[in-house]
């Protein structure tokens, strides 16, 4: 074939590519200083394209839609640890998930809307380095969202839709504000925690508590030892299953700085990491309300 030829069938493969509305990934070698991406066989590959304009987001905005891998079948007797982080993206989130690279940890971002400029790509980022995104609340505001059962799925499900928009997935994991034994949600309404728990199959979701904490949540900026200390002392260290509960907001610098001591201890006990996933062990706390 000609170098004419080869330029038109070439151009004849963009045109029909782009006539049917789907991208165009460049399949090449990677040049000297890159790094190869995952092959789609491998567990954690993610695949992220662009629709612009297509029936999940309004004309002329972009969402990402991305594609990962099914979750791997963790060995029975496999100790694992699933660190959790709460209320985020914030402008701690590329600090963490620089951190989870640097160990080869996955984790689960439990997330809330934000209007900062950076929310989507900090939410396509999670996903992209093959971590699990939940919802936690829209608003995380307490009064709000425990007035009324009809509140509370009205919130999940606009954060929901939100995320599906802006990144291409049906998150079906959450976690609830407070945890699923907060007693603070029967000042605004009797029984709701009970109700809620009960629904959550039925809609299609899987709700998640947590069985040891690095305690950054008793202040704003608990200092680095005390968050290493507590996560160490919350843990059952002979437990098959940690589900860890961290913060991911601005004020949580320390929690940060004791990432990398809480993941080495964790590994020193015999755990590996891992992200959620709908079928994943759930932590679930008794209900108090």
């Amino acid at each position: 074939m000609n170098l004419l030829s080869k330029i038109i069938a070439a151009f004849e493969v963009f045109a029909l590519c782009v006539g049917l509305g789907v991208g165009v990934a460049c399949l090449r070698e990677p040049s000297s200083g890159e790094i190869a991406g995952p092959a789609e066989t491998d567990p954690g590959f993610v695949r992220i394209t662009t629709a612009t304009g297509d029936a999940s987001t309004e004309p002329g905005t972009t969402a990402a839609v991305i594609t990962t891998a099914p979750p791997a079948t963790v060995p029975e007797g496999t100790k694992m640890m699933y660190l959790t982080f709460d209320d985020g993206p914030s402008k701690n989130t590329p600090k963490i998930l620089k951190i989870l690279a640097d160990y080869g940890v996955k984790a689960t971002f439990f997330v809330i809307h934000h209007d900062e400029s950076y929310y989507q790509q900090y939410l396509i980022d999670t996903l992209a380095q093959g971590h699990a995104l939940a919802l936690h609340s829209y608003t995380h505001d307490y009064g709000r969202i425990y007035s009324s059962t009809s509140a509370f799925w009205s919130d999940l499900t606009k954060l929901h839709d939100e995320i599906q928009q802006l990144t291409g997935q049906d998150i079906r994991i959450t976690r609830f504000p407070g945890g699923s034994s907060n007693t603070i949600s029967a000042s605004y309404c009797d029984g709701i925690m009970t109700e809620l728990t009960d629904a959550m199959e039925s809609r299609g979701y899987q709700y998640f508590d947590w069985n040891c904490e690095d305690g950054d949540a008793d202040g704003n900026t608990m200092s680095t030892e005390y968050i290493i200390n507590h996560a160490r002392s919350s843990a059952n260290t002979e437990s098959e299953h940690l589900i860890m509960l961290c913060h991911d907001t601005d004020a949580k610098s320390t929690t940060v700085d004791a990432l990398p001591s809480i993941i080495e201890y964790f590994r020193d006990q015999g755990y590996s990491f891992g992200a959620l996933d709908f079928n994943s062990y759930p932590a679930h706390h008794g209900v108090n309300n």
